[in-house]
């Protein structure tokens, strides 16, 4: 079973002085033993969704089969539980992700080794687990997907074909699901929205390590994908354990690939996203401070680096203190911008605020790179995860936590972890965008034409609430007539300047 990976989602660093949100609400959610939250979707209704690994059976848990189960509570928008259910059986499960359907459902990606329970067609080993619930949480489809060795999705994401695409690694030989390849690797399955295999590869490594643990879908309509490899035929390999990504196009063929890092370890790559002009941006930890990596702080640093559409390093950072962070997660905020989260226990910089033992910290950007607020969150003991931005502006912080002091109340028992959700204010920023006078847009909610005036040449991009870009255009009057009902976010970028709001789409 894979090890926890705290929870969630840099470039130049120049600071406005800005203060960061401030909590609405806290609540911590779990029972006596160990819980911890490692996923969180919004709900129609302006609650939530998140998604626990549990070994708790009391408390705020009911309903755990034996050993870690899935805990998912549907929670309002103050954070009070309306319904929990554990899924699972009598072996290990592990949530690796969550993430909303169209009909207002949701897919679960776990890791298990169980067959029993919820928890049938296991292969052999450790299989993922791919479930689908409707929106008061009854299982509507599930499959094991694996062999007879280890297999495990790090991710998964909805594709425009209404199906999903996911990544992860194998050491599964050519049986079961895993067919075709002759040694273990990184693995990438395509599944329809009922969860059948349409194609599936693995990225053979010659009994050298590697694995993919993000994968988005490109406005081109291929992927990136992005992990660790250990094989030194990748092109640009440094030694040890290098970051590496992949453009591969539909059917699963790789289109390029490199790899980044330096001669120590590179380790949880646990950040991917794709920015506006076209690039990426992945975060990983690092050891190193030669090859790719400068400006490590000691140990191990949070290592973000920005490519350009083929892969080229655009710029590159580390972030920490001498004691060692924990990779960090990644999420494009509506204003262009990106928030990084660590796991820290350095108390300097950046992190001057922690309040003892690790805190959850994140640092929020501007669209070019400015950092306009950093927040340590937690008590004085031990606590993980970081913050990300709903579609109203505000945020949630939320992972683990062993503190019931500081920002944290509640906790069930401090000798175990429990989950836990801060509620967030919105920025109050005076940064680098337009002023509300000089764009107009309209109408909201809107059809099939969106309408957009200002007086300057521009560029808009249309993303859904993933953060995925669905168009990217220049015009005044565009069709979004191909758009599903939803929610979406808008950014019109001019200048330098940009413009952003949360549209919707009747």
């Amino acid at each position: 079973m894979k090890k926890l990976l705290l929870l969630l989602a840099l470039t130049a660093i120049q600071l406005i002085n800005a203060q960061a949100p401030t909590a609405i609400w806290q609540k911590c959610y779990g029972g006596s033993n160990d819980d911890y939250i490692f996923s969180l979707a919004e709900t129609s209704d302006g609650g939530y969704l998140t998604g626990l690994v549990t070994l708790s059976n009391d408390g705020d848990i009911t309903g755990n089969h034996g050993g870690a189960d899935v805990s998912l509570m549907k929670i309002n928008a103050t954070g009070i539980i309306q319904w929990q259910k554990c899924y699972g059986g009598t072996g290990q499960e592990s949530i690796e992700k969550l993430i909303q359907t169209t009909d207002g459902g949701y897919i679960i990606s776990v890791g298990t080794n169980s067959n029993d329970g919820d928890v049938s067609g296991n292969h052999g080993g450790e299989d993922s687990w791919i479930f689908k619930i409707n929106a008061i949480g009854t299982i509507q489809w599930q499959r094991c997907i694996g062999g007879d060795g280890q297999d495990y999705i790090g991710d998964i994401t909805a594709t425009s074909d209404g199906g999903y695409i996911m990544c992860g690694y194998t050491s599964t030989i050519n049986n079961g699901d895993v067919l075709g390849n002759t040694s273990a690797g990184g693995w990438i399955v395509k599944i329809n929205d009922l969860g059948v295999i349409q194609w599936q590869k693995v990225y053979d490594t010659d009994s050298a390590e590697s694995e993919f643990s993000r994968i988005l879908q490109t406005s081109d309509g291929d992927y990136v994908t992005a992990g660790l490899t250990q094989l030194a035929s990748f092109t640009g390999f440094h030694g040890a354990a290098d970051a590496l990504v992949a453009k591969i196009n539909q059917a699963g063929t790789i289109q390029w690939q490199k790899c980044y890092g330096g001669s120590g370890i590179e380790d949880g790559l646990n950040g991917l996203i794709a920015t506006n002009d076209g690039g990426y941006i992945f975060s990983i930890q690092t050891e190193s401070n030669d090859g790719n990596v400068s400006g490590n702080h000691g140990a191990s640093d949070c290592w973000v680096v920005k490519l350009d559409a083929s892969g080229e390093i655009l710029e590159q950072n580390c972030y920490g203190g001498p004691g060692g962070e924990g990779g960090g997660y990644i999420q494009k905020t509506l204003d262009g911008g990106m928030i990084l989260s660590v796991s820290t226990a350095a108390n300097e910089g950046v992190f001057s605020d922690n309040q003892g033992g690790s805190d959850a910290c994140s640092i929020k950007f501007s669209s070019t790179g400015v950092i306009q607020w950093h927040k340590c969150f937690g008590g004085t003991g031990d606590d993980g995860g970081g913050v990300f931005q709903l579609a109203d502006e505000t945020y949630m912080a939320g992972g683990l936590t062993y503190s019931n002091n500081g920002d944290i109340s509640g906790n069930h028992n401090t000798t175990s972890s429990d989950g836990f959700l801060i509620k967030l204010t919105a920025d109050n920023l005076a940064n680098e965008n337009f002023s509300v006078n000089t764009i107009t847009t309209y109408p909201n909610p809107m059809q099939n034409i969106l309408h957009i005036e200002i007086e300057k040449e521009f560029t808009a991009t249309i993303f859904d609430i993933t953060g995925k870009t669905l168009m990217n255009v220049t015009a005044k009057d565009i069709d979004v007539s191909s758009l599903s009902a939803g929610i979406y976010l808008l950014d019109i970028s001019s200048e330098g300047k940009h413009y952003s709001k949360k549209i919707i789409k009747q």
